[in-house]
């Protein structure tokens, strides 16, 4: 469970997440058009590393894809 919500949960509060992700060639793009962009690689390997929330951390999720 993320560090931010574990202590809400523990104390009895009502937790619903909103997931948003844009595809990864929006991410990409954006990036690119930085003044000072990550290298692509790093912004692919950080990605990949990425974890969706689950149901087991909270009490509603909303998985969503913005595309931009």
């Amino acid at each position: 469970m993320g560090a931010n919500v574990s202590p809400q949960c523990h104390q009895g509060a009502r937790v619903e997440l909103v997931y948003i992700e844009p595809p990864l060639e929006t991410i990409v793009r954006q990036n690119a058009d930085r003044s000072r962009p990550v290298p692509k690689k790093v912004v692919e390997r950080l990605a990949g590393k990425l974890e969706v929330p689950t149901w087991r951390e909270c009490h509603a999720l909303a998985l969503l894809e913005r595309v931009a």
